[in-house]
């Protein structure tokens, strides 16, 4: 498996506090169901790290949910004792990942989770990735292990059409692509959409455009991006954008139809949805991001680093 060079930032090693990255699922979403590649990538744009306070914090409520959560479950891998006894000295899990957009918030606490409180450390991929699946079961009902995997290692991870787990290498920013992020200002939650897709999926004509069109578009952006063949990349996220405006209009917020349009009709950028999308981010990258960014004039963008 080659190495994947993206912009994203160097694994390198954390200072204390350690920080938990937070994730995008660059190309994959919905198809990953059919059996699709799929393509996740930490970024360094917010950050997420434990910390202590004697002052309340939100996130201590959702702390000790979980907490409940886990002994009910009779989790046994996770240091329940003094997950308990930190949350009685003040323990907090500080971060500034926005719920319900994309990014995976509840992935990122999932796999601070198990990075601290773990009773027994495995280098096996898919113990971990059970463990995790475990933990974030309790936001999602159904995880499937994937967002917090990408906190929990720092790195890219594809999920290959064998639905094998490749770990892949990050490296530092190359010129001719660049990703953002386009925020809705809206929050969303993924459950009432993937249960909608999984219901348009029952429609013949629909499953059969998605095998044909949308599943050769992702797997090439994916190869594309590993080849860092960037005109390449372009022309396949412009079909993948294409397809998600015409079959996945109703998952796409209506006051962004037009930039959506906007983006069909040039070059200079191209939208896709953000995982479930209906709302949280947008995905977009361009070979020309200042150029871009002249045209989405009054969007707040974000620039993925």
């Amino acid at each position: 498996m080659p190495s994947l060079t993206v912009i994203l930032s160097c694994n390198k090693p954390q200072p204390m506090p350690k920080n938990f990255p937070a994730k995008i699922l660059l190309f994959g979403e919905y198809t990953i169901l059919l059996g699709s590649p799929a393509l996740a990538v930490p970024i360094n744009n917010f950050q997420s790290n434990w910390n202590f306070s004697d002052a309340p914090h939100p996130s201590q409520v959702h702390l000790q949910t979980l907490l409940q959560h886990l002994k009910t479950e009779k989790c046994d891998f996770i240091d329940l004792f003094r997950f308990e006894k930190d949350l009685r000295k003040g323990l907090l899990f500080d971060t500034n990942i926005p719920i319900g957009y994309g990014a995976g918030s509840s992935g990122v606490v999932s796999a601070a989770v198990l990075d601290r409180f773990t009773l027994q450390s495995t280098e096996k991929i898919d113990v971990i990735r059970a463990q995790l699946k475990f933990i974030e079961d309790h936001f999602h009902g159904n995880s499937s292990g994937l967002d917090p995997m990408v906190s929990y290692y720092g790195k890219p991870i594809l999920i290959d059409e064998e639905k094998q787990i490749n770990l892949l290498e990050p490296m530092t920013l190359q010129e001719g692509c660049t990703f953002f992020l386009i925020d809705t200002q809206r929050s969303r939650s993924t459950a009432p959409l993937v249960a909608s897709f999984k219901e348009k999926i029952q429609e013949e004509n629909f499953i059969a455009a998605i095998k044909q069109d949308l599943v050769p578009a992702v797997r090439q952006s994916i190869t594309h991006l590993q080849e860092k063949a960037w005109t390449a990349l372009m022309e396949s996220a412009h079909d993948i954008s294409m397809f998600q405006f015409k079959h996945f209009k109703d998952f796409i917020l209506p006051n962004f139809h037009d930039l959506w349009l906007k983006s069909l009709r040039t070059d200079l950028f191209s939208l896709k949805l953000c995982g479930a999308g209906g709302g949280g981010y947008i995905l977009g990258m361009s070979p020309d991001y200042l150029a871009a960014k002249k045209l989405m004039r009054g969007y707040k963008l974000i620039k993925i680093s």
